[in-house]
């Protein structure tokens, strides 16, 4: 073992074309040597094929693991590879509790991440008038990242972390009511105006509707800032429709600026009206 710090190597058994799938970035690889840098500290397991048809990763010996400390150390592989850390720290999943692309300071509720492939679920609450979470302590995995606050929308989302913590903004939604028509209307000609409320910072709108005919859909989109739009040539039949608001705004991320849509909600179910002769 070489007494170079920070870094280690994995040899290769076989030369040619290499397949290794790993877990930390390769800074060099020459004459059969791959050279990982800054490796945390802890424990490795090398997985191998015999060729990237098998299914399965094996993990017998003689690849069986590496222990990662401040020194060099020096792994004989074979050529089809994968290394994947036993033991990384926990990780940690923050960010903000937002509508409408603005800081909801006054929501008190929990937020729960749950992993279900390891039965464990951790819990915390935003930070009094900051609106700020922070759930820390997680191990690799995926969990559903979930809130319910009155007036929204319930919240739930996959979120998944890796040996490395994740910055995730909690974009809350509220259901949007149509004013008109009513469910189930049955409108006479061959046009239709769909009305919603202008009570939500939401300044662009998209309006999906489609027509009932033999199990076939084709789907059609209106978008504009009016919180009404008027259907022409319709063919009679039974339509749904649906609706989604957003808050358009232009941001300056790291100097640049990009127009982001934000949603701020939608209507929960699909609306129907009937165009008759």
């Amino acid at each position: 073992m070489q007494k170079t710090r920070g870094h280690w190597k994995v040899f290769l058994l076989l030369f040619g074309i290499i397949k290794g799938v790993v877990a930390q970035d390769i800074s060099s690889f020459s004459s059969g040597t791959l050279v990982f840098e800054s490796v945390s500290n802890g424990q490795y397991q090398i997985e191998w094929k015999s060729d990237l048809t098998e299914s399965d990763w094996r993990s017998d010996s003689p690849f069986q693991s590496i222990t990662a400390t401040q020194e060099t150390t020096e792994v004989r592989m074979p050529l089809f590879f994968r290394v994947r850390w036993l033991n990384p720290p926990p990780f940690t999943i923050a960010g903000l509790v937002q509508y409408a692309g603005v800081t909801a300071t006054n929501i008190t509720n929990a937020i729960t991440a749950h992993n279900a492939s390891a039965g464990y679920s951790a819990s915390t609450y935003p930070d009094a008038g900051e609106g700020i979470y922070s759930l820390s302590g997680l191990s690799n995995g995926v969990y559903q990242l979930s809130i319910t606050v009155d007036g929204f929308f319930p919240y739930q989302e996959d979120i998944s972390g890796a040996n490395q913590d994740v910055t995730h903004n909690i974009e809350l939604q509220i259901p949007i009511l149509p004013i008109a028509p009513t469910n189930h209307h049955v409108q006479a000609g061959t046009s239709i105006t769909l009305e919603w409320p202008n009570d939500t910072p939401a300044n662009i709108f998209y309006v999906n509707y489609y027509m009932l005919t033999n199990g076939a859909t084709s789907i059609k989109i209106w978008r504009g800032d009016d919180t009404c739009t008027t259907l022409t040539d319709l063919a009679p039949g039974t339509y749904r429709w649906g609706l989604r608001a957003y808050f358009g705004r232009f941001v300056n991320t790291s100097g640049t600026w990009a127009f982001v849509e934000t949603p701020v909600g939608h209507v929960a179910d699909w609306q129907e009206f009937t165009i008759t002769d």
